[in-house]
């Protein structure tokens, strides 16, 4: 019976449908992911957006680091690990690319399936509020701490989507 209502407790919000005034008044969990625009037929533009965005760490000032002291017998070890994408094979991506690429429709259809896999990323930033649209309303106006670190971070990286207001949104009412 769980997926029976979960039209009714899970919302989809982004400037671009244009409801962020329908984001409820009620407790539950929030996650701000990056949309997967295409907005140019340059299958490289698209993937330097996408793998700029894969490292980012909403609780971290620049790329996702890890840092840890370790006493090794007398010595004190510090180490600093810097995380990256790995490399992969992209000619068979590019080659599929080109091909959609090649049709209006079918590229126009390539575009849905990224925006809609925009929420198969690991999210932005994921919270949980007593009261969704007063939380979600103050990320917007850049009045949290994610709000601040993401706007710095966009702009350092050069992103698309600078402003918390051009993210994608997705919440989940629950009970009290």
């Amino acid at each position: 019976d769980v997926w029976r209502t979960i039209d009714d407790e899970l919302g989809v919000h982004s400037q671009d449908k244009d409801n962020f005034e329908e984001i409820p008044p009620a407790s539950g969990v929030y996650a701000w992911f990056y949309p997967l625009y295409v907005t140019s037929y340059d299958f490289d533009e698209f993937l330097e957006e996408v793998r700029k965005i894969h490292l980012y760490d909403a609780w971290k000032e620049g790329p996702p680091r890890l840092e840890a002291e370790t006493k090794v017998g007398w010595w004190l070890l510090n180490s600093t690990i810097q995380f990256e994408n790995p490399p992969f094979e992209i000619e068979n991506l590019r080659k599929t690319w080109e091909t959609l690429a090649a049709n209006d429709d079918d590229f126009f259809e390539l575009r849905q399936v990224f925006m809609r896999a925009s929420l198969l990323m690991p999210p932005l930033y994921v919270g949980r509020s007593g009261t969704l649209s007063e939380r979600c309303h103050a990320h917007i106006r850049g009045n949290t701490g994610f709000s601040v670190r993401y706007q710095k971070r966009a702009e350092e990286l050069k992103l698309r989507c600078r402003k918390v207001n051009d993210l994608l949104l997705l919440t989940l009412k629950t009970s009290p």
